[in-house]
């Protein structure tokens, strides 16, 4: 019996339970800690229609996922080179050039919700917050692949938990005679389209994770895999959302609404907590990032018998996109995700969700027939 039960939980584990916390990691990021994105595509869409956009953002994970973890399996393709080239061809080229782009506005990003939260909070001048950002993101980055992983699986779990527990104690403050009708008016077609977006340039980072199919068992599931953590890749748009229609709409106007609302709750007392799990956050999203731009250097160079990248050298790069992202970041955090994110989710649209939807689907069908036959 407890035979069958461990192989079943291991099951469960390696089949669906360890892709969702992977793909969970990768998008969760600065943009759901600081909560700036859910405001720009799902909360601006009212407390109504913030839930269509939530179901849009689902649906479009679930669909991108299932195909890409499909694909993935049936054709061997496991990394992030060959799932690309296999999928893409050429076009691989332009989703790269994207994906330095969004490498770049994400840190852009998260460091402008750093430093304004750092000034807000704890009074502390702009270059003093910088200085902290690059010296903690660089010298992760330094001391490697180890370290890295070993942060991002126990932040994200901590994050997860810290984030149900801040949804649960604002819903308990609603007050739900503070909506008015123009508050509860909702625009299907507007909620559906940021919600498609959302989803968009967020699920074009599955190529990054996709090793994580490895240990799935088999085609069939790896489709239910990439349907599981679709939605729960969803789960902490959702969660944040609801908490946010407890000060809408106030909390619309604010850069890092998550900050904006526990200041603005009786939960001072975990302010210092928060700040905690903010900045871990946004160093640690940025990490990760710049560490799949090494890993890709290095699968590179693997291929014309070139030695990696040393320490220095990987710390090097890792300045070099931190100091041009900060530089965006000047631009400040609302127009950094209500401009950047609108355009490039677009590029990722036609660079890979697009032909995942086309090339992917017709190949996965035309070997469903060649099995059959």
């Amino acid at each position: 019996f407890f035979t069958r039960v461990s192989t079943k939980v291991k099951h469960v584990y390696r089949n669906y339970l360890l892709p969702a916390a992977v793909f969970q990691g990768v998008i969760i990021g600065g943009g759901y800690a600081t909560g700036r994105e859910i405001i720009e595509f799902i909360t601006i869409n009212g407390p109504l229609g913030g839930l269509i956009s939530c179901l849009t953002i689902a649906l479009g994970f679930a669909i991108v996922l299932s195909l890409s973890f499909a694909f993935a399996k049936t054709f061997g393709t496991s990394n992030y080179r060959t799932f690309l080239t296999s999928l893409l061809g050429k076009g691989w080229v332009l989703y790269e050039i994207l994906f330095i782009l969004l490498l770049v506005l994400i840190i852009a990003i998260v460091s402008a919700a750093a430093t304004d939260t750092a000034k807000s909070a704890l009074s502390l001048p702009e270059s003093y917050s910088f200085v902290i950002i690059f010296t903690l993101i660089v010298g992760c980055n330094y001391f490697g692949k180890i370290l890295i992983q070993n942060l991002l699986a126990a932040w994200t779990f901590l994050l997860m938990i810290s984030l149900l527990f801040y949804t649960v104690a604002c819903l308990t403050q609603l007050d739900a005679g503070s909506f008015t009708d123009k508050s509860l008016y909702t625009n299907t077609i507007d909620s559906v389209s940021s919600g498609f977006k959302f989803a968009v340039y967020n699920s074009a980072l599955v190529p990054v994770l996709i090793y994580c199919t490895t240990q799935i068992e088999g085609k069939k599931a790896a489709f239910k895999a990439g349907i599981f953590a679709g939605i729960m890749g969803a789960v902490p748009a959702l969660l944040l959302h609801l908490a946010f229609v407890t000060r809408y709409p106030e909390v619309i106007e604010q850069g890092v609404p998550t900050f904006w609302l526990l200041r603005n709750s009786d939960f001072s007392q975990f302010e210092p907590l928060y700040l905690i799990i903010l900045f871990g956050t946004i160093i640690l999203t940025a990490v990760g990032l710049l560490h799949g731009v090494n890993e890709r250097i290095n699968g590179w160079l693997g291929e014309y018998n070139r030695h990696e990248l040393g320490k220095k050298s990987q710390a090097a790069i890792s300045a070099t996109l931190v100091l041009i992202s900060v530089l965006f970041s000047k631009i400040g955090i609302i127009s950094l995700v209500a401009k950047g994110y609108g355009w490039i989710a677009w590029g990722f649209f036609f660079a890979f969700t697009l032909p995942l939807l086309i090339i992917g689907t017709s190949k996965l069908i035309k070997r469903s027939f060649l099995d059959a036959s």
